[in-house]
């Protein structure tokens, strides 16, 4: 909206799509970390709840899936200080989930959004925040089919 002009829809075309991905690569690890500091047992356990729930689901359904899987990164950014990072974060993903529905998730990308999950769930527990970090560009890239890495 611009005053005194109406409304623009902007156009989702690639570029936009990449900037979107860009910024996400920067706020979700800085996110991340500052969560591994802070997460309790309780927060793990809701994390380790929703995994276990989307692996039942395992991709049936995908916008419950989809539903799950906002919940699970809410569990670790909802207390997060800046409100502005996590407000950007919440709105690029639901752009990223608009776009993201068009698309079927193909097999070798639902092992990998688990695995990778599992593996960020380990780095917490641990208590390794720039190991988890580290993961976010890597599952951000595999959102957008570029490439995906677990740890360990």
């Amino acid at each position: 909206m611009m005053p005194n002009r109406g409304a623009r829809v902007r156009a989702i075309d690639e570029t936009f799509v990449r900037d979107i991905f860009e910024i996400e690569v920067l706020i979700e690890p800085a996110l991340t970390r500052w969560f591994v500091g802070l997460a309790t047992k309780a927060d793990l356990n809701a994390l380790e709840d929703l995994q276990a729930r989307m692996e039942d689901l395992n991709f049936a359904d995908p916008h419950a899936h989809s539903k799950l899987d906002m919940a699970f990164y809410q569990v670790m950014y909802e207390r997060h200080y800046n409100r502005h990072a996590v407000d950007l974060w919440w709105r690029h993903r639901e752009i990223i989930s608009a776009i993201s529905r068009q698309f079927p998730t193909s097999l070798s990308r639902q092992t990998s959004v688990i695995n990778e999950h599992r593996g960020l769930l380990n780095c917490i527990e641990s208590q390794d925040a720039d190991g988890a970090a580290a993961l976010l560009p890597n599952m951000l890239r595999g959102q957008a089919g570029i490439s995906s890495s677990t740890c360990d």
